[in-house]
């Protein structure tokens, strides 16, 4: 009986490789789908943070710098609200990165009703799919 096994140019054989490789891929493939959401909040309210007490979310290098800048500390600057944040993740499955300045969070979701879903709560200012992922 002949047998075939695929060898690389020094005699390896390259079988076991192979058969990994294709097993990995298929696999790969029946991975859920994720999507990608950018959501934004309406405001900071709420937030474990004030813009009178700046040294809790700021550095002292950044508040110095602002000071010297007479740029003003204000609501920009203050973290998410994080039971904002917190509310959206059992759902959505993970964070990818909060937006400070834009009010926002991007995040990934298997679950394909999760746009309808999030558009409930009040504190949701706009959702938007980026894309989807397989």
């Amino acid at each position: 009986m002949v047998s075939f096994s695929p060898e690389d140019s020094f005699g390896r054989d390259l079988g076991g490789g192979i058969l990994f490789t294709i097993l990995f891929m298929l696999s790969a493939c029946s991975i859920s789908a994720q999507d990608i959401y950018y959501v934004r909040f309406t405001d900071k309210n709420n937030n474990s943070c004030s813009i009178t007490a700046p040294e809790a979310f700021l550095s002292p290098r950044a508040i110095e710098r602002r000071r010297a800048q007479h740029i003003p500390i204000d609501t920009y600057d203050l973290p998410l609200t994080d039971s904002y944040v917190n509310a959206l993740l059992p759902p959505a499955g993970r964070l990818v990165y909060k937006l400070k300045w834009d009010n926002a969070i991007i995040l990934k979701s298997a679950d394909t009703s999760f746009a309808a879903w999030a558009k409930q709560f009040s504190f949701v200012k706009s959702i938007s799919k980026i894309s989807g992922v397989s």
